[in-house]
């Protein structure tokens, strides 16, 4: 039976190494690229012609992946068209090391040389970047996104739509709430609350008008 057309939604930059593993690993063939951007529209990327979201809709039921790095957004568009009867799309580098008994929750993005350990669980929407790793027993939340680099030791938890900058390190056991932001190349050695925004070595709250990088 063949597979359902892949509809990848998004076409700036973090859409590129996706499409690169989409064509080359995962060898897809029926795949439409779709962004809002209406001055994109008939232009491509590796071949793949960009069209309208309304194009992907079709006469039956897709599989979707989103590109878009906003948390927020990525939620947005995945649940939008899951709650229409399409299905989430994981797209997985096959240079990551995936334990048999880790979960990777649909609709994520596992990106080269990831390595997720003995029982972690990855949420919904999530986005693992390049390198990263998690270890064992860890559980990241849906719709996460983990920058380049990043190292989890054992045990860490981070809740939903939090975004980990390139080059953390967080101590195992930690717990990372949602909504958080952890600047890139964070200590984080001390659990941290919802929505809070933390940076520098060791990882400390920063004021209201600075911004993580």
């Amino acid at each position: 039976m063949a597979s359902l057309p892949l509809v990848v939604y998004g076409c700036g930059t973090m859409a590129y190494p996706i499409l690169d593993a989409i064509r080359h690993s995962l060898r897809e063939r029926d795949v439409l690229l779709v962004d809002d951007n209406q001055s994109l529209w008939g232009s491509e990327i590796y071949g793949y012609r960009i069209g309208a979201p309304l194009d992907a809709l079709g006469n039956g039921p897709r599989r979707f992946i989103c590109t878009i790095g906003d948390n927020h957004t990525r939620r947005r568009l995945l649940q939008q068209y899951k709650a229409n009867g399409h299905t989430l799309f994981s797209v997985i580098h096959p240079t990551a090391v995936i334990s048999p008994t880790a979960s990777i929750g649909p609709g994520s993005y596992v990106m080269p040389l990831v390595v997720v350990n003995a029982e972690a669980h990855v949420g919904e929407g999530c986005f693992l970047s390049s390198t990263c790793v998690v270890e064992h027993h860890c559980h990241i939340g849906d719709y996460t996104l983990l920058g380049p680099g990043v190292r989890m030791g054992g045990s860490v938890s981070i809740g939903s739509l939090t975004m980990v900058g390139l080059g953390s390190c967080i101590r195992p056991g930690i717990t990372i709430g949602s909504e958080a932001t952890v600047g890139a190349g964070a200590v984080v050695v001390r659990s941290i609350s919802d929505g809070a925004r933390v940076a520098g070595n060791p990882a400390k709250p920063l004021s209201a008008n600075h911004h993580a990088a």
